[in-house]
């Protein structure tokens, strides 16, 4: 049913301050959230005595229980804050009553569209009243973009409408048979609908928003059949010229930029001229829709990625012999790919520099090892300790000099790119380490501890003895005067070596055993 809108004498937008954009009652209910109805800011300045209102005025009657109220969005100014809603109720004898739906209800301060429910009622009008609203520094004012009112719907009743109606209307097919501008704002309709529905949170008054504007782009479809050819031509460049100069901004810093450049140039300039026959026109907008193609060249651009997404992973399947730092970054390359192309909105340009700096990539292999040139009973000092190769060909050494550290683990030392596995710990070697010295953790290879070797580290209570432990010998006085409640953990092979414990007591370690 069609509908009737009457507002307030001092918001004669309609006669004295309307503009494309602003002023007019009808710009508050014509499905575009840019337009808006605005109270006339030369004269009402100030908002009191509810003089600043809304009304909606129904040619039939109809049964409503929700409000949708879009604020302007360009802008704060005329914000309303505060509201009511009264009603001319219908009686069952056809007449009306006012009544109030909603008394000083509060809406928060922010663009996104607002929504009240209130009890069902079979209403004649609707009037918004405004109490409160945002001001400038002219005065208070009252803008509305869109006032929706709605019956009392099941989002799954909207959804299937918005289905059917996304079922029957225009195909891809039929591309060819309207104008450019008119198909471009169907399609942009009709994607926004398509999102809707698929959405498992849109609301009813969602769902109606963009079944009005789709309704409206479908009627607003312009079709091409009364246009001679060579007009027809002309008129889809002109407005495929408008649509390219959107599209570049899309394709900044790609690839596709320049030739979309120089197609939309070539465009321009038979249009200039109103020169060309109508092959010449329809070969130029041929080009300009290949080289404006922008779902295409980000398609383009996107299997360009996956395939050097796919070659960087087989350069990853093998590492050995490379350096640690290029597989990370390679991985590393690898993973941020994978987020751009899983990201609906990236930018074509970013596919194309991701796909550029992904295919600069590659391993660089780890340079070859330097013989240490160590040979048997050599020394060498590593973080402050002291060693001594026992085997340079079976890389095996001997701690003759430890450092007085909380937690030492004697297992293996690092040495000029080579491994050595510690075997023995030297007499005396922590003989003295008092201050810090708390635990000790003995690899599995070492088979000897020396005379003396932690005596006199006054704080050493714990001894961890790694599984699978060489341990045949431990020198006498090895753990004297250590902490009295020093203690040591075998592992599982060791711990019925009868032998070996005896010597562990001498040595001045008696729990754990």
């Amino acid at each position: 049913d069609g509908i009737t809108v009457e507002m307030d004498i001092s918001s004669d937008f309609d006669s004295q301050l309307s503009t494309a954009v602003e002023g007019p009652a009808q710009y508050a209910i014509d499905s575009k959230d840019y337009t808006y109805w605005h109270t006339n800011w030369n004269n009402d300045l100030t908002i009191n005595d509810d003089h600043h209102w809304f009304k909606v005025t129904l040619t039939n009657p109809k049964t409503v229980s929700k409000l949708s109220y879009l604020p302007r969005q360009d802008s704060s100014n005329g914000r309303i804050f505060e509201y009511s809603i009264e009603a001319e109720e219908v009686n069952p004898d056809g007449t009306t009553t006012a009544k109030t739906l909603v008394e000083n209800g509060i809406w928060e301060d922010n663009a996104d569209r607002k929504t009240v429910e209130f009890e069902s009622t079979e209403v004649k009008s609707i009037t918004l009243k405004i109490h409160e609203a945002q001001e400038n520094d002219v005065g208070a004012h009252a803008t509305i973009a869109e006032l929706n009112l709605y019956e009392s719907f099941t989002i799954e009743d909207v959804k299937a409408d918005l289905e059917e109606c996304l079922r029957t209307c225009a195909g891809s097919d039929q591309r060819n048979n309207y104008t450019d501008q008119s198909w471009h704002a169907f399609q942009e309709a009709k994607e926004k609908a398509e999102q809707m529905l698929n959405n498992s949170n849109s609301t009813v008054e969602d769902c109606l928003y963009v079944y009005e504007n789709l309704q409206q782009a479908i009627d607003a479809l312009t079709e091409l059949d009364f246009m001679e050819p060579a007009a027809k031509d002309h008129y889809n460049l002109v407005a495929a010229v408008i649509e390219t100069e959107e599209q570049l901004k899309a394709l900044e810093g790609t690839s596709a930029e320049e030739t979309l450049k120089a197609a939309l140039q070539a465009a321009k300039a038979a249009l200039e001229q109103e020169s060309g026959s109508a092959d010449d026109l329809s070969d130029l907008l041929s080009n300009l829709q290949s080289a404006g193609n922008v779902d295409k060249i980000r398609g383009e651009a996107k299997e360009k990625l996956t395939q050097t997404i796919s070659d960087a992973k087989k350069k990853l399947s093998n590492t050995a012999g490379y350096t640690q730092a290029s597989v990370k970054a390679l991985q590393d390359a690898v993973t941020a790919a994978e987020n751009l192309l899983a990201n609906p909105d990236v930018m074509i340009k970013d596919l194309e520099s991701a796909a550029e700096n992904l295919a600069k990539l590659s391993l660089v292999k780890e340079p070859p090892k330097q013989d240490t040139g160590l040979k048997d009973n050599d020394p060498f000092e590593k973080d402050g300790m002291k060693y001594q190769v026992v085997s340079a060909s079976a890389l095996t050494a001997k701690l003759v000099k430890g450092t007085d550290t909380a937690k030492p683990t004697i297992d293996t030392v690092s040495y000029n790119g080579k491994i050595y596995k510690i075997v023995e710990i030297g007499t005396a070697a922590f003989s003295g380490c008092k201050k810090k010295l708390k635990k000790v953790t003995i690899g599995p290879d070492v088979a000897v501890i020396g005379k003396n070797a932690f005596k006199g580290c006054k704080k050493l209570a714990n001894v961890v003895v790694k599984n699978n432990s060489k341990l045949t010998k431990v020198g006498g006085g090895a753990f004297k005067k250590t902490s009295s409640k020093i203690k040591i953990k075998l592992p599982k092979n060791l711990k019925k070596n009868k032998k070996l414990k005896k010597q562990l007591k001498k040595a001045g370690i008696k729990k754990g055993l």
